[in-house]
């Protein structure tokens, strides 16, 4: 497939493929992408260029998603 169908956003590519690895390797990459410091306008936007979906509710919580869809 090609853009402009879904595809894994940068953070997510080529994880490891067992679940613990993948979730250290992944938290690694938001802390080198997103110090701290980064403005919620910034970290939103760059989330949302990835392809994140982007849940801005007024919560204690807020959440970034991806997820993808069958193109038949």
């Amino acid at each position: 497939m090609r853009w402009p169908y879904p595809r894994t956003p940068e953070l997510g590519r080529k994880l490891p493929s067992v679940y613990s690895q993948g979730e250290i390797e992944f938290d690694r990459r938001v802390k080198e992408k997103f110090a701290r410091g980064t403005s919620e306008v910034h970290l939103i936007a760059q989330l949302q260029n990835q392809g994140f979906l982007v849940n801005q509710t007024k919560s204690d919580w807020n959440s970034a998603t991806i997820t993808r869809g069958v193109i038949i």
